[in-house]
């Protein structure tokens, strides 16, 4: 499919006003979800969006990301996007997406709270999708693999509470993913604090685990659960990261969702 295909029905309405309803699908390489989503806050539809794509260009397989939102007259009434109900996340989700296709169903709105402005949530998403940007430069992929620096910065380095269960859940080496599944966090919240150990040099990252590493090899169940911080002397965490021996090799980066001059034309669609 090359271009969005789109029908239309109309109902009437008391007053003899009219109702139009509108039913799309296409590609998203030539209508943006934030073009479809002006279109839907535009003529004030109900019903169901459900997308789905990867965000990795050219890739023949599978979408790896596949999410719904329900719209109520035009607002955003409840959203399901890889497990993620909240609707700002839910849209960035969506947003990382960098070649899919889109379907839009109009129908009644499934949600029992109230609806919110598609302006409001797009906003607040923009501003998250700009963090996942900064992040993805510095964590590539879920999959990237995780070790202690074996040259952390010298003297004493104090950790809050989080930050040493980072470490403990790092342990000898692991996957992002893993990471973050054991601090329990969301993807965004568990990659912010991985990017921050990152920065402070205390952490290195690998895009893919080397070839000869079994797994994950967390430290196991250490607990720290309500301490402020922990300070530690860096020639013993230098020691930790040394025992290690991790290679690399290449893994293809996440993509972002769309460029600063569509981002700009897509909010004057919404609004």
């Amino acid at each position: 499919m090359t271009r969005a295909q789109a029908t239309t029905e109309g109902a009437s309405l008391p007053g003899g006003q009219s109702e139009v309803t509108v039913s799309l699908q296409g590609s998203l390489s030539t209508l943006g979800l934030p073009e479809v989503l002006g279109l839907l806050v535009g003529t004030a539809q109900s019903g169901e969006l459900s997308v789905a794509g990867n965000r990795t260009a050219g890739l023949a397989r599978m979408p790896a990301v596949q999410g719904h939102l329900w719209f109520d007259a035009g607002r955003l009434a409840s959203a399901d996007v890889a497990g993620e109900a909240d609707l700002v996340d839910a849209l960035v989700e969506l947003l990382r997406v960098v070649e899919g296709t889109f379907t839009f169903r109009a129908g009644p709105a499934l949600s029992s709270r109230a609806a919110t402005e598609v302006a409001e949530v797009f906003e607040a998403a923009q501003a998250r999708l700009a963090e996942w940007r900064a992040i993805e430069q510095v964590i590539p992929s879920q999959t990237a693999w995780l070790e202690l620096n074996p040259d952390p910065p010298s003297g004493h380095i104090t950790l809050r509470a989080d930050q040493w269960r980072l470490l403990v859940a790092l342990g000898g080496g692991t996957s992002v993913r893993a990471t973050v599944t054991a601090l329990g966090r969301g993807a965004l919240a568990g990659c912010r604090a991985v990017k921050e150990m990152v920065d402070a040099g205390l952490v290195t990252v690998h895009p893919t685990r080397p070839a000869g590493v079994p797994g994950a090899m967390g430290l196991g169940t250490t607990e720290l659960a309500n301490g402020r911080g922990s300070t530690l002397d860096a020639s013993a965490l230098a020691a930790a990261g040394a025992q290690q021996s991790m290679g690399s090799s290449t893994m293809a980066g996440l993509g972002g969702a769309f460029g600063p001059s569509r981002s700009a034309h897509a909010s004057a669609l919404i609004r």
